[in-house]
Parts: structure tokens; sequence; C-alpha cells
């Protein structure tokens, strides 16, 4: 028995298809991508993207210590890409790899980003920890014309450290505190 269509249906119909074969196979895949990231330690931003084949684009950034975000991808929209884990210190921090434990002591990865290549339906969880680790720093004094000489002060970022106390001396002096400029100009401690 021949069929015969009108120019409505032929579109409509082919359409339907076209959308069953999809829900199909997402259901026969039925597998999943996963990426999770988290700051294990220190201060700064983590995240993660999972971007797939077409350039489709899902992520989630944390930047609070032990809060880990997901990004999941089902395997009907993902058939290749990758997940991409970028990390950003805070100010006086500095980024110190990424780790496979939330304690940042195993499967340290130096890469900033760091992108792990998905293969074409495969089921797989990804999860790293960003460390921060914060800076140190040296103060020098400077007795400023005067006489006398004083100690290296070893500091960390984001530690309070007391300064020391003033063992300079400058005749028709009197010293009235620390300051970042010779002058008196820069800021004062």
């Amino acid at each position: 028995m021949k069929h015969i269509y009108t120019f409505k249906q032929f579109i409509q119909k082919p359409l339907l298809v076209a959308l069953a074969l999809l829900a199909m196979s997402s259901n026969a895949w039925g597998a999943t991508l996963t990426a999770k990231v988290a700051v294990g330690s220190g201060k700064g931003s983590a995240k993660v993207e999972i971007i797939d084949g077409y350039g489709s684009k899902k992520s989630e950034t944390t930047s609070t210590n032990s809060t880990v975000k997901t990004v999941t991808f089902g395997m009907s929209y993902l058939k290749w890409g990758k997940s991409k884990f970028t990390a950003t210190a805070a100010d006086g921090y500095d980024f110190s790899g990424w780790y496979t434990n939330s304690a940042c002591t195993s499967g340290q990865v130096n890469e900033n980003p760091y992108t792990t290549a998905i293969s074409k339906n495969k089921a797989r969880t990804d999860q790293y920890w960003a460390k921060f680790t914060p800076r140190t720093y040296t103060i020098v004094f400077n007795n400023n014309g005067g006489s006398g000489t004083m100690a290296t002060l070893d500091c960390t970022y984001d530690v309070n450290k007391t300064l020391t106390a003033n063992s300079f001396t400058r005749t028709g002096y009197t010293f009235t505190g620390w300051n970042t400029a010779a002058n008196g100009s820069g800021t004062s401690y």
C-alpha cells in the first residue's frame, strides 16, 4: 500500500523519530561524568568545568574550604570532551597543587589549569582539592640615619606577628614608630 503524505506530515514524522532515538540512546547509555572540586587548604577559589566535544559547558566554583561543588553531565549529551580544573589564589597565597584527598596529601598534580580527557561513553568521577599556601616574607629594619642593627623578621601572610622592639638610636630624635617609608609618608605600624 502506498502512503501519500502532505508536506506538513512529511516534516513532522522525521522529527518524532529523531526525538525517540535520542531518548532511547540516553536510557541505553545511562552513564554520567561527575567532576567535583573543593578548596582543601589556604585561601583562593577552585573551579571545575566540563566541556563536551560540541563546546557545551557546565561549571561550578567554590572558595570555601571543604565545600565540594559538583558538575554532572549525562552521557547522552557527552560523547567526548574534557573536565578542566582551574585554581585562583587569593592575595598573599600561591597555588600549591591539585590533590585527590581533602587533606591535600596525596595525588598531587601541579598543572593549573588541570585538564582530564573524557572518553566516549565512559562513566567516571574526577574529584580534586586545590591547595593554596600563604606566602612568606621578610621584614628588614632600617636605622634611617641612626646607629645599630636589628635582625630581620620572617613572617607568613595572614598570620599576625608583633614587630620587634626598636633597638636603633639616633641623637636628637625620638622613636615614634615603624613606617614603610624613610620620610614617614608610608604605612605606619
